[in-house]
């Protein structure tokens, strides 16, 4: 789904052969496919908008359906990031895999605890990495990154999440377990993988 009306008759044009299809529209306006038509693996770079850059009627259809979603109140400073997360639950199939690569603010912002809410209740957290920021991923990134993987089932009582930093996802510097109960109860989770298992 591409926003950019020239960028998706182009990637279309390119990757039509390869069975790739194409939709030119805005995702947060599109209703999600039927269950049995949802995608088993979503794994994007939503875009990474902030809250004062959003139309207002934008920003208040967003809050309203997300809210929802999330299980919580979303803040009215919430980036569009974060609205791309919310709205792909009703794309993903159930038991299917979310993989984002988003920034890794969620994790310390008073607009991210609903992002955390709905990681620590709606969905069975896999992995979170955050990347070191002084190995910038991005040459025109201005925050640092994080993966997010999640599975779309809700976790079981004592599910434990892996929280890793730096290095790569599948190299990591430092990694360790946390409980998902701990989660729930922190406001703050980029102190979590900053302690070798």
């Amino acid at each position: 789904i591409e926003l950019d009306a020239n960028f998706a008759a182009a990637a279309a044009s390119l990757w039509a052969g390869e069975g790739l299809r194409v939709i030119a529209g805005d995702f947060t306006k599109l209703q999600p496919p039927p269950a049995g038509e949802r995608p088993n693996l979503i794994l994007t770079n939503p875009p990474y908008v902030r809250h004062h850059h959003l139309d207002q009627e934008d920003k208040v259809r967003l809050k309203t359906i997300a809210s929802v979603i999330a299980g919580a109140e979303v803040s009215g400073l919430t980036g569009l990031y974060c609205y791309f997360m919310f709205l792909a639950h009703e794309w993903l199939a159930d038991g299917g895999i979310g993989v984002w690569l988003v920034p890794s603010e969620f994790m310390d912002v008073n607009y991210g605890r609903a992002v955390q809410q709905y990681l620590a209740t709606r969905v069975k957290l896999l992995h979170v990495h955050r990347f070191n920021p002084q190995n910038v991923q991005f040459d025109d990134a201005l925050v640092s990154s994080a993966i997010v993987v999640y599975e779309k089932r809700k976790p079981a009582p004592g599910h434990r999440a892996r929280f890793s930093y730096g290095g790569s996802l599948l190299n990591p510097e430092l990694s360790e377990m946390v409980p998902i109960r701990t989660l729930r109860e922190s406001r703050k989770w980029s102190g979590f993988g900053r302690d070798a298992e």
